[in-house]
């Protein structure tokens, strides 16, 4: 008589939804990816992007010196220094965004941050490194 085969090795994952990204292990926490669509973007209807749009027509040499200050500190993370006014400005241009942990630099602000940084260091180099 031949032998059964020994299926106890074997293990079985349960069915996720459809549309549902299951979340993975990485170093012992885990990790979860938001979905895109309807609430994918704080203050955005789905389909419509968050209302950072203002900040297109800002230039770098407008903004004051604590302003610059302030974008490449929050380009980096938190800054719990970052006066009201300064903030309050920064807001309207559209280069940072209310969130409920304080301020925090906004997708346009984080993209005109980093072209000027790379500006400037293409113009010291001569050649990007």
């Amino acid at each position: 008589m031949a032998q059964m085969a020994d299926f106890g090795r074997f293990h079985t994952r349960p069915v996720a939804k459809v549309g549902v990204t299951p979340p993975t292990e990485k170093d012992g926490t885990a990790i979860v990816r938001r979905k895109s669509g309807a609430g994918g973007r704080a203050g955005g209807e789905a389909g419509n992007p968050a209302p950072d749009s203002p900040a297109a027509t800002v230039d770098w040499s407008a903004l004051t010196a604590d302003e610059r200050t302030a974008l490449k500190r929050l380009n980096r993370g938190p800054y719990p220094g970052l006066d009201a006014v300064t903030a309050e400005r920064l807001l309207a241009l559209g280069l940072v965004a209310s969130r409920p942990a304080g301020v925090g630099i906004s997708r346009a602000g984080r993209e005109l941050v980093i072209a000027t940084l790379l500006a400037a260091r293409l113009d010291h180099s001569g050649e990007p490194t």
